[in-house]
């Protein structure tokens, strides 16, 4: 009797760890995304990124190292995108003249509104439809008295803003 029930447990914990692998399919390794409570996935460039839940509205993740990923994004009117920018990275010119912490300013071109959450992420809103691109360059984040890598590089990210 004890080695039926033994056997049954087995079973379900076997089920169980089968249910939890199915539903992770498709899906990447952890990003500062999902550190932040929300959710990470691969995006790629014909599709849109995937988009943080924490129970209000989504809000797409797009990362930035070297490159953006995905280096193009559609959203609509009223709807946020967070850049989070790599920790071995250095990036300039996401926020126009300049960002204060925790307050949204208006980027040119008057379709998006940034927002620094941090020195590594900024919170963006699309407020008027149309195509804005950001550009930011990129060079490597070194600490002093380190041998660094001398590169610089230009990255856009193309945003599509649809009317809501």
């Amino acid at each position: 009797m004890l080695n039926r029930s033994w056997a049954g447990a087995a079973t379900s914990a076997a089920a169980l760890t089968l249910v939890a692998a199915l539903s992770g399919c498709g899906s990447s390794a952890p990003s500062s995304a999902a550190a932040r409570g929300g959710t990470a996935g691969h995006g790629s460039t014909k599709d849109s990124p995937p988009a943080l839940s924490n129970g209000g509205p989504d809000i797409h993740v797009v990362n930035l190292a070297d490159s953006f990923s995905p280096d193009t994004l559609q959203i609509s009117v009223g709807m946020q995108f967070v850049i989070d920018v790599a920790s071995n990275v250095r990036a300039t010119g996401l926020t126009g003249a300049g960002c204060t912490a925790g307050k949204s300013q208006p980027l040119p071109g008057g379709m998006l509104t940034v927002r620094c959450q941090s020195s590594s992420s900024y919170e963006y809103t699309a407020t008027h439809a149309g195509t804005a691109t950001l550009s930011a360059t990129v060079k490597p984040h070194c600490t002093g008295g380190t041998m660094c890598p001398q590169w610089v590089k230009e990255s856009s990210l193309r945003v599509t803003i649809a009317s809501s």
